[in-house]
């Protein structure tokens, strides 16, 4: 009969792979929940209101260094 290895290399390899995507995705639910709570307290819209105007000093560097 074949015994089963849990301490295989494969075995292994699954676990850090499984274990890698666990973490990941609780960052992932993480950053969510603070972007969410960055939104009700109106930081993305303001982020998004001035997202050109913080562009703008570039714009101008780019357009001056066109020949």
């Amino acid at each position: 009969t074949v015994k089963c290895n849990h301490h295989s290399g494969y075995n292994i390899a699954l676990y850090i792979h499984a274990g890698a995507y666990m973490i990941n995705l609780g960052f992932d639910r993480l950053y969510h929940h603070y972007q969410d709570l960055s939104r009700l307290d109106g930081y993305l819209e303001f982020y998004r209101q001035t997202r050109n105007l913080r562009r703008t000093p570039l714009f101008i560097i780019s357009t001056g260094n066109y020949h």
